[in-house]
């Protein structure tokens, strides 16, 4: 089976001869790596805003209590 050369980004950082295309490929990298960073934190930030777990858990009991008020000999 043949061997990918390049990772799932669609290019290998460091495999350009050429050193305006490296450098091409060392900024396109570090934008990807800068993006996975924001939005590792932005996932595990809480502080602000409810996570997203939480948000749900509370939006299916409003919807339970709602049914309860509304189903007949509740």
């Amino acid at each position: 089976m043949p061997r990918p050369t390049a990772p799932a980004a669609g290019f290998a950082v460091g495999k350009a001869t050429d050193p305006a295309e490296k450098g091409r490929q060392q900024l396109r990298f570090a934008k990807n790596l800068s993006v996975l960073g924001g939005l590792i934190l932005e996932a595990m930030d809480t502080e602000v805003a409810p996570s997203l777990g939480w948000r749900a858990r509370r939006a299916a009991r409003k919807a339970r209590d709602r049914v309860v008020e509304v189903r007949p000999g509740g």
